[in-house]
């Protein structure tokens, strides 16, 4: 359940807004982090600064390896607005929080970070431990009645403690930000994810047009006499069904990116069969439609006149007015 929790607010941490990703750090430079003597304070009060911050005093409050990846990085991906608003909640989670319709409220050891439509998210600090310039500040991460650890760790540089990792808990562990290789990796992860997010999505919506299509299909079957209808005709009925009365059984013919969509018609009845029903001379007594994916990342689809939706286990040819048996 909490892990459940942490994806659903993760999700909305970073989504990106519908006015656009959480603005970069207003000194793309990334330049230096504020003086000792405006920063007097402990690793504690600094990784709660941190974790409250936006987006142009968080960036400043990492290690220096990872704010001059992160500036170099909003330097050059001004056309990537999902992944810069990805990598931005990774730099300040509370700036796209913010951005996101969320709030950030600091109450004695505690953020609080609420979305809508998720469950509250708190992290409460548990005190700090210092070793030579490293510091370490343990805290307990709440949703709910559930709750998970994590850690902030903090390296001293030029006399004010940086934030060098975070773990916020599940799916929001990242590369630490004092790692050379910080910005690649989480590029890397966040590219991943968002592949992960818009094949699951295209897959979504390819279900969705077989399962429209299955739909229109019994819809002009009741209408028709009990024979099916090619697909032009669903949409435009009265084409083929003069005396139809309503709206279309298919609204639209269905077209997705990615996607190849294939009606296959099966035999015609006989004229004395369609006189028998009264039945356009259109009709068709079975039919396969297919959703075929450009690419194997993404899985095909069938449904036909048996009733079945189905999702086929490879890609098949879309030659015969039926889904293959394989099609699960």
């Amino acid at each position: 359940m909490l892990h459940a929790a942490f994806v659903l607010i993760l999700a909305a941490l970073t989504a990106t807004p519908p006015d656009g990703p959480p603005a970069a750090p207003s000194d793309p430079e990334g330049a230096q982090a504020p003086r000792a003597a405006t920063r007097a304070k402990g690793p504690m009060q600094e990784a709660m600064a941190w974790l409250a911050a936006d987006g142009d005093s968080a960036a400043p409050r990492l290690v220096a390896s990872g704010r001059e990846q992160v500036a170099a990085f909003f330097r050059t991906a001004t056309d990537q607005p999902d992944l810069t608003a990805r990598l931005m909640a990774v730099v300040s989670p509370a700036a796209s929080a913010r951005a996101g319709g969320g709030t950030v409220t600091v109450a004695g050891s505690t953020v609080t970070i609420e979305m809508p439509n998720t469950p509250r998210l708190q992290f409460l600090f548990d005190g700090e431990s210092t070793v030579g310039d490293r510091a370490y500040v343990p805290l307990t991460i709440r949703s709910g009645t559930e709750s998970a650890r994590g850690s902030i760790e903090l390296a001293l540089e030029n006399g004010t403690w940086q934030i060098a990792a975070a773990d916020l808990g599940p799916s929001a562990r990242w590369p630490r930000f004092d790692s050379p290789a910080f910005v690649p990796e989480t590029v890397e992860r966040i590219t991943a994810a968002l592949r992960k997010t818009r094949i699951e999505t295209l897959a979504a919506r390819a279900r969705a047009a077989v399962q429209s299509v299955q739909a229109a299909e019994t819809a002009a079957q009741s209408a028709n006499g009990g024979f099916f209808l090619p697909l032009e005709c669903l949409t435009k009925p009265k084409g083929c069904l003069p005396a139809y009365s309503g709206e279309p059984p298919l609204r639209e013919l269905p077209a997705l990116d990615g996607y190849t969509p294939t009606f296959v018609p099966g035999a015609a009845p006989t004229p004395a069969q369609l006189t028998r029903a009264k039945a356009s001379r259109r009709s068709v007594r079975s039919w396969a439609f297919f959703m075929r994916p450009a690419t194997d990342d993404l899985p095909p689809f069938c449904a036909d006149s048996t009733g079945k939706v189905c999702e086929l286990a490879r890609p098949a040819s879309a030659t015969t007015p039926a889904c293959p048996k394989t099609c699960r």
